[in-house]
């Protein structure tokens, strides 16, 4: 279809969307976010813990996503993330729970620990829950 993009978002265990939409917004790398339409020029970012929104006909639709990558080439948008969870489907209460866990174990422990890496990880999702929820 003219004026669409495909967009595919995947996780290592399902794939949680794939739809044809007029505008994808991606968390990404060092750049904060940025939008793809069509006719966006071909490239391979990694994506970094947050909300991904996708417009479609005038409507906004966000999930939350883990760390991956993102791939653009010919209108097609492919997500590869380590989680990815619908607005609808997260609990805002306890993903505040859950991120502050994940703050307090990461506090406790230093950057040479071998947990380290993990439980920012776990934060840095836990946060990408509650901020998409507030996008809702």
């Amino acid at each position: 279809m003219a004026g669409k993009i495909n967009l595919e978002l995947v996780t290592p265990s399902q794939r949680v969307l794939s739809q044809e939409v007029d505008e994808v917004r991606c968390p990404a790398g060092d750049v904060g976010s940025f939008g793809i339409r069509p006719g966006h020029e071909p490239l391979v970012v990694r994506n970094r813990p947050g909300a991904l929104v996708v417009v479609n006909d005038g409507v906004r639709d966000v999930f939350a996503v883990g760390e991956g990558f993102v791939q653009v080439a010919h209108d097609h948008v492919l997500v590869l993330a380590k989680m990815a969870e619908h607005v609808d489907d997260i609990d805002l209460a306890e993903a505040r729970v859950r991120e502050a866990e994940a703050a307090r174990k990461l506090r406790e422990l230093g950057e040479h620990d071998t947990e380290y890496d993990m439980a920012r990880a776990e934060l840095e999702r836990s946060a990408a829950r509650v901020h998409a929820v507030t996008l809702r």
